[in-house]
């Protein structure tokens, strides 16, 4: 009777991200090295690529980057909401 539930896997959402291109979103596109609109599943995994090549702590010059890639993965991730 108990642990009969089980959660069901939830679907992966595979969602464009944007209908028009202005320049401020080309840009941070570019950032995270994006030449056409992508998926929010392919944004974060670029993301955690970038973080982890980036970060600080593993790359002593790539404070700069790290916060530019952190600002851009924000604005995009308020565009697709």
């Amino acid at each position: 009777m108990f642990g009969t539930f089980r959660k069901k896997p939830k679907k992966k959402k595979s969602v464009s991200v944007f209908l028009e291109m202005d320049p401020e979103t080309q840009r941070h596109l570019d950032v995270l090295g994006f030449d056409a609109p992508c998926t929010l599943e392919e944004l974060k995994k670029r993301f955690k690529e970038l973080i982890k090549k980036y970060h600080p702590d593993v790359n002593k010059d790539g404070l700069e980057m790290t916060q530019k890639i952190i600002a851009s993965y924000n604005y995009l991730i308020l565009r697709m909401s």
